[in-house]
């Protein structure tokens, strides 16, 4: 049910003081500038997680959408910052040991499904129990199987999960695709084959293929910054950057460099109906926050503790502030945001656990 709000700017501020005084205790300098290290990728998941907490909380669980604006505007910037970090990830691993289809499978997708299994079978049982909830099997075989054609933010089971058969796509495909030798190749054929499939009448909801279309250029295009990555020693031996010895004028170019990556961001997060100039702009603002994580000298270490419980945050956080909501129909929204994010950790930490204590898994994934 949704919930109405009274004082939804007051109690935007008052989360924003709240959250922005963790994220200053938590902040620390970085001991050396690694580029995307891990500490770089974990922020920005931390920080993808939470556009799309702070987006599903402000459009769709009040009706006044002013609350947590604009930290909510950006939840489509955070799942392309999902996809961008995934196909790097992906291509940077291939890139060091490239492995047979059957091994890759065998690494992966036991971290994308134990959880998601554990999370349904917790759902599935709560909504049957509590809410007399019940599914029809159709919809829990495919959920199990990792496929929602649809994406009812009220009426499923868990409606993000939407993004988790894309993911999949990229997954089963990439080991066929990906040429250590030639990642930009491998980029440029892997966005044409999803250009083709998301042109077609796909067995979704038009719903679903909508954000499919929103969205499908961003793993391609970690695996092209992947490739890229490669070739910068090589860049960084150009003359031009050998010219810059000072530390003043390091400095100096960092922070004009910074400035101007705001103003990029600045310009592409401004709305637009078209489809492919929304994705364009999103992963230009993906794009831009990335850099800006990487250029800082800042390290975020309450981004990253979200980071690392990332994807178990992303499938508990729905039905928990939805269906199963037990502050915010009592307490003040902006208080109830900050102590939900609290439970979230938890319980994302304890989901994360299980499965890698008992199957041996890393908690990182790359």
């Amino acid at each position: 049910m949704l919930q109405t709000i009274s004082n939804s700017s007051e109690q935007t501020i008052i989360f924003s003081i709240l959250f922005f005084i963790a994220l200053l205790f938590f902040l620390r300098r970085k001991k050396n500038q690694q580029g995307f290290s891990l500490e770089v990728t974990a922020s920005l998941k931390g920080f993808a997680i939470l556009t799309i907490i702070f987006g599903h909380i402000g459009y769709f669980l009040f009706t006044d959408h002013s609350f947590l604006f604009p930290l909510s505007t950006i939840s489509g910037v955070g799942v392309d910052l999902f996809l961008l970090l995934s196909g790097y990830g992906l291509a940077i691993s291939a890139l060091k040991k490239n492995y047979l289809p059957l091994e890759f499978y065998q690494k992966r997708i036991g971290k994308i499904f134990l959880p998601l299994w554990i999370t349904l079978i917790i759902f599935l049982l709560l909504d049957a129990t509590i809410l007399h909830i019940f599914y029809n099997w159709e919809v829990i075989v495919k959920s199990f199987l990792g496929f929602y054609p649809r994406a009812d933010i009220y009426l499923d089971l868990n409606s993000p999960l939407w993004y988790l058969t894309l993911i999949l796509f990229y997954y089963i495909v990439f080991p066929w695709v990906f040429k250590p030798k030639k990642p930009f190749l491998s980029a440029a054929f892997l966005a044409i084959i999803s250009t083709i499939l998301v042109s077609l009448t796909l067995p979704v909801n038009p719903g679903v293929q909508h954000l499919y279309q929103l969205h499908f250029l961003a793993f391609p295009l970690g695996i092209a910054l992947a490739g890229l990555s490669q070739h910068w020693p090589k860049v960084s031996q150009h003359k031009i950057f050998q010219q810059i010895k000072s530390p003043i004028q390091s400095e100096i170019i960092r922070y004009i460099s910074l400035a101007l990556l705001f103003g990029i961001l600045f310009f592409s997060l401004r709305p637009e109906e078209n489809q492919l100039i929304y994705q364009l702009l999103s992963l230009l603002s993906a794009i831009s926050i990335t850099t800006i994580f990487i250029l800082t000298k800042l390290r975020f270490q309450l981004l990253e503790v979200f980071g690392n419980y990332s994807y178990e945050i992303y499938l508990l956080h729905w039905p928990l502030l939805y269906r199963y909501d037990f502050l915010f129909r009592f307490f003040p929204a902006g208080p109830s945001t900050a102590i939900y994010l609290i439970i979230l950790l938890g319980l994302a930490y304890l989901l994360q656990k299980i499965p890698s204590n008992t199957f041996n898994f890393n908690k990182k994934s790359p």
